[in-house]
């Protein structure tokens, strides 16, 4: 709220966290090193930024590099979408862990706009299908039953995977051999 010169108090209008949140470096420093007991307050920074448009590639470099110093996979949501296809592929495994309410915001992010993705060079939503198939369950220590949570959450989000998405996806699958576990479950 802000004083009116007629003694009215009015509300202002915010602009929104992500166009300006973009352009500070306090951002960036606070990535860097972020203070004891502000993750929460800085995924709500991070979100709030992916949900306006592409992550400086310097940002996603920084909060990946948070993720790797913490181990907190939940850092890995708000960047998902502008991660280079190589770490995007490395982190699939911490992915899959994610609770849905946190892996399906990251996929709306990368695909809404295009299946494609959303920033030259990341992973596209076919080539998240298939590496969610290639998860191998023993390296990874990921369950079957997460592999199939991912798969099937693929299966829901029809305006991203639809048939075309998945048919370039199944003739992917088709040509790996072995047959990955998650493939013999779902096309029975």
């Amino acid at each position: 709220f802000f004083q009116a010169e007629d003694g009215i108090r009015a509300v202002e209008r915010s602009r929104g966290l992500g166009d300006v949140y973009k352009r500070q470096p306090a951002v960036l420093s606070v990535v860097e090193g972020p203070p004891r007991g502000s993750e929460i307050l800085l995924l709500l920074v991070l979100h709030s930024m992916a949900e306006k448009g592409p992550l400086p590639p310097r940002l996603v470099r920084a909060v990946q590099s948070l993720h790797r110093k913490t181990g907190d996979a939940r850092f890995l949501v708000p960047i998902f979408a502008d991660m280079p296809k190589a770490d995007a592929i490395d982190c699939l495994p911490k992915f899959a862990e994610l609770p849905e309410t946190a892996r399906k915001p990251a996929i709306l992010n990368a695909f809404a706009e295009d299946p494609q993705g959303r920033t030259e060079g990341s992973i596209t939503a076919s080539e998240l299908f298939v590496r969610l198939h290639l998860i191998d369950e023993q390296k990874t220590g990921v369950s079957l039953k997460k592999l199939i949570e991912c798969t099937n959450l693929c299966f829901q989000l029809k305006e991203i995977y639809n048939s075309t998405v998945l048919s370039v996806s199944i003739q992917q699958l088709v040509q790996v051999s072995p047959s990955p576990p998650t493939t013999n479950l779902q096309f029975r």
